[in-house]
């Protein structure tokens, strides 16, 4: 549900969503958000709030900007209330310098109990469907940690199911390390497809290397990234930025870890230690 509020000082477009079906992220990932001002606190009772101020395009953090609570019942069902500084997110410009409601307003909207006929309305969710062992993000994040150069402080872990990042500086600026750790089955041709050409080590491990701007862009940006692929099946990419996060300008002239340190890290042991036994 959306609607148009103006109050006088500027139309601003609020939006309310119902969800029992796929969680919603408690906080935004920094990784693909760098301008995410979040906090997540838990309640009496098990229920959970999220506060966050992000612009709506972090290619432009001083436009417009959205500010959301997330209210998580104990259950799982949530409810999801954001509002912008403008009619639309599709505007160039904002209306007015900030949303019209407080985060504090947003967040006794979000855990009201008005919802709650509402929410039991929603259709029982479905089991997900079994994908296979999952890594988590921590999982991911702690091997990783133990593996960086001692001298580089580590900050910032976050992440999800099979992908984990953090941030490194070395004193010349921030450079975000992001890892993506999967389990194929050795026979899947599409993984195949991906190392098609690529350079085979001795115990059968395939590696791939690139130097490249990141998808998502950022200005002077550059990743370097190295692609495992092992015989049982086990992924492990890794790739260190010159910048603190996706999108956004470089942060120093080069990445923190060079190919050669982040192919001692993608080959490491340590992650065939994480694989359910």
């Amino acid at each position: 549900m959306q609607v148009l509020f103006d109050d006088g000082h500027g139309a601003t477009q609020i939006q309310v969503t119902l969800n029992n079906q796929t969680p919603v992220p408690l906080c935004p990932d920094s990784a693909y958000h760098p301008y995410s001002e979040c906090t997540h606190t838990v309640q009496s009772g098990g229920a959970q709030l999220s506060i966050d101020i992000s612009p709506v395009t972090d290619t432009t953090p001083s436009a417009i900007k959205r500010w959301t609570a997330l209210y998580t019942a104990p259950d799982g069902r949530q409810v999801f209330v954001s509002e912008i500084n403008a009619r639309t997110d599709k505007d160039t410009a904002p209306t007015r310098s900030v949303p019209p409601l407080s985060t504090k307003r947003l967040a006794a909207i979000a855990a009201s109990g008005t919802w709650n006929r509402y929410l039991s309305a929603l259709p029982v969710p479905s089991a997900p469907p079994s994908i296979g062992p999952k890594i988590s993000a921590k999982q991911i994040t702690d091997t990783l940690t133990r593996l960086l150069p001692t001298e580089m402080s580590v900050s910032d872990p976050q992440g999800s199911d099979g992908f984990g990042h953090v941030v490194l500086n070395d004193g010349h600026g921030p450079s975000l390390v992001a890892m993506n750790v999967q389990l194929w089955k050795p026979d899947d041709p599409r993984i195949h497809q991906v190392f098609d050409g690529a350079r085979t080590l001795s115990d059968g491990t395939r590696i791939t290397t690139s130097e490249k701007p990141p998808a998502l862009g950022g200005e002077g940006a550059i990743e370097w990234t190295v692609d495992t692929l092992r015989e049982d099946g086990l992924r492990v990419v890794v790739s260190s930025n010159n910048a603190r996060a996706y999108g956004v300008p470089s942060t120093r002239k080069d990445p923190a870890l060079s190919i050669p340190q982040l192919q001692e890290i993608a080959l490491d042991p340590s992650w065939q230690q994480l694989l359910p036994q």
